[in-house]
């Protein structure tokens, strides 16, 4: 028997690798890049599993999982994905509905496994339709969590997943921005190039630390290119980088921590 997935990731490139591992494992797969799109490819594709990452343009995973089981046709196998580790994120998305929950970056034959196993286990589960569960004021929580951050005229958009210079967008790759916007998350705290290449490689990629200055260096430019601080991104000599919230508030903002906007 054939199973449908849908693969819901911003990233093609993450998608397409994820669709054709589950493609050689026998599953009819479709795509969505975005929230509004997973919803119609849902109710168009009627898919067994949805792999539906959090972070996503316009309605994010958690929206979109929340709409899914507020459907009362059929009640797919949900698996999240997200960058953040910590156990809250795990329970807090759960607590939409989701059956599973893996964090980025991971292993192609680890998603590959959790897909099959959930399948497998929903195909055994006799105990009745899924109860849609109410979202909890950690939910809430969450969400504004993944608003946009402000620094003075510089804004970082997780769900857009868009820099801004003011008025003006700077165009990145999505490797540029997820850097980005994982030190703006931390504002004035070093990571290592490591624990930033841990958290910006390509799944399954042989790549090196030090590819980390190679996204820096690109970023660096785009930024200044535009008339942006070219320390916004900072580098601590013999340690990694930081982003530099004090140089990126001078001028008409007041204040030196990131604010959440609402979209």
């Amino acid at each position: 028997m054939s199973y449908r997935i849908l693969v819901v990731d911003d990233d093609p490139n993450i998608a397409q690798i994820l669709g054709f591992h589950l493609q050689r494992e026998s599953f009819e797969v479709a795509y969505a890049h975005n929230g509004e799109a997973a919803i119609e490819q849902f109710h168009a594709h009627q898919p067994d599993l949805v792999l539906l990452d959090v972070m996503l343009p316009g309605k994010s995973g958690l929206d979109v999982c929340h709409a899914i089981r507020a459907n009362d046709g059929k009640q797919p196998g949900i698996i999240l994905m997200s960058v953040r580790a910590e156990e809250m994120d795990a329970v807090l998305g759960l607590s939409t509905g989701a059956d599973d929950y893996v964090r980025k970056p991971f292993g192609v034959s680890e998603v590959v496994a959790r897909c099959r196993s959930l399948i497998a286990r929903r195909d055994r589960d006799v105990s009745g339709p899924i109860e849609l569960p109410l979202p909890p004021a950690e939910l809430l929580e969450l969400r504004n969590r993944t608003q946009a951050l402000e620094f003075g005229d510089i804004t970082v958009d997780p769900r857009r997943r868009e820099l801004w210079l003011g008025e003006t967008m700077v165009d990145l790759t999505p490797t540029e921005f997820d850097l980005v916007h994982f030190l703006a998350c931390s504002p004035g705290q070093v990571f290592t190039r490591a624990e930033l290449l841990d958290r910006v490689r390509g799944y399954e990629s042989d790549v090196y630390a030090r590819t980390v200055d190679c996204h820096v260096a690109r970023l660096r430019k785009k930024i200044t290119d535009l008339g942006g601080p070219k320390a916004l991104v900072q580098t601590v000599f013999r340690v990694g980088y930081r982003f530099n919230d004090r140089v990126a508030v001078e001028g008409p903002a007041t204040t030196s921590g990131p604010v959440a906007r609402a979209l």
